[in-house]
């Protein structure tokens, strides 16, 4: 709010000085047409009173400039009242007033010279001629330099109004005010240094600039930033790891989920780990098997495991894990997904099993057929897991 105030203060110092110096072109031209109309419209009776109310009149006109400016710039060079950036801004606008301020001292110079050779002329008739001709020469030099002094201001406007819309000025200005925790004054200076044709397409500018719509909560104007700086460049690692960051913060789960699958497979895709699920874990591997399988799911801890049969991608809307999945006869592709709290998928992990049922191995039987002359115990062995004898 300080800095505020003095800014305020250094617009007021500059308007009063520009206002000072265009009151006075306004002052000077009157003067020049002044002594023109004198010129051509003064008579022998009235030569001498003319010639008193128009040096009167010049006196009254000019201002001492010099002395304004030097009040001007004692005020400026209060360090309470005007930062340091500011008073350089005084001082080099200063410079240009002094030489409009030198020219106004010409003015009087003129004049006086007018007077003194009048004063000297031989004779009343030689005394009027050269009173007209220096009235003449007074009024042109007074039109003149008020062109001049025209000019000077027009330069400083411009001058002043390019630097302030120059993409170094406006970006130095913001980070100044940004180190300073000052986001509110330093925004607008950001905003007006990403606005130009060297900051549109730079990263490091538009990053800090996210950084101070963050700090002073304008989360729209925030992501758009983000946004901004991944259409130029795409792989910029601080704005990836910075929209993940505020799609989690935010719980955007869809967001995030539609981010970490864009770069999956890309050279950034490194920069989402952190925000990455991991894949559910099967106990039973793919395969072919010539028996049913029976089929488990492990995943991490606050995550819930959805999976499906048909080889469609699981959602939320598929099957829930919860128990034993059996597999059996024939090729089935198990499809399954880890999903956390916020809603964050994993990549999904897809499994390939083939069940073929074969005749099992025959049993032995014991002791081996034959002709005994006694009856025999018979034993059945051999017997595959799983099966029964008959």
């Amino acid at each position: 709010m300080q800095d505020d105030k003095q800014n305020n203060k250094q617009n007021e110092i500059d308007e009063q000085m520009a206002s000072s110096i265009k009151k006075l072109v306004e002052e000077e031209t009157t003067v020049a047409r002044a002594f023109v109309t004198i010129n051509e419209t003064e008579d022998k009776n009235n030569d001498i009173k003319k010639k008193e109310d128009t040096a009167t009149m010049h006196t009254q006109v000019i201002p001492d400039l010099t002395e304004e400016l030097e009040e001007r710039r004692r005020e400026a060079a209060k360090k309470d009242t005007i930062p340091d950036t500011t008073l350089t801004d005084i001082n080099v606008e200063y410079k240009d007033y002094k030489q409009a301020d030198k020219s106004m001292e010409s003015i009087k110079d003129v004049a006086k010279k007018a007077e003194d050779s009048t004063e000297s002329a031989p004779d009343s008739k030689h005394k009027k001629s050269l009173t007209k001709k220096q009235k003449l020469t007074i009024g042109i030099a007074a039109g003149a330099v008020a062109v001049v002094i025209a000019i000077i201001i027009i330069v400083i406007v411009v001058s002043n109004g390019n630097k302030k819309k120059s993409y170094q000025y406006n970006f130095d200005q913001g980070m100044k005010y940004y180190n300073e925790q000052d986001y509110s004054v330093a925004l607008p200076y950001l905003e007006k240094a990403a606005d130009t044709s060297k900051g549109k397409n730079n990263a490091d500018l538009q990053f800090d600039l996210y950084l101070c719509y963050r700090n002073l909560n304008q989360d729209d104007q925030a992501l758009n930033t983000l946004t901004n700086i991944l259409s130029f460049d795409k792989n910029n690692e601080k704005a990836i790891r910075a929209l993940a960051s505020f799609y989690m913060e935010k719980k955007d789960s869809s967001a995030l989920n539609e981010l970490i699958q864009k770069y999956n497979g890309t050279d950034a895709e490194t920069y989402l780990e952190d925000y990455k699920v991991s894949k559910p874990v099967p106990s039973v591997e793919a395969g072919s098997y010539n028996e049913n399988v029976k089929l488990q799911f492990v995943a991490d801890s606050e995550c819930k495991v959805y999976y499906t049969l048909d080889s469609s991608t699981p959602t939320e809307k598929s099957t829930l894990y919860d128990d034993i999945i059996e597999i059996k006869a024939g090729t089935t592709t198990v499809k399954a997904v880890s999903v956390n709290s916020m809603g964050v998928y994993s990549d999904a992990v897809e499994l390939k099993y083939e069940i073929d049922y074969k005749k099992p191995d025959a049993p032995t039987v014991s002791p081996a057929s034959g002709t005994y002359e006694s009856g025999q115990m018979i034993s059945i062995d051999n017997i595959p897991e799983g099966s029964k004898v008959y």
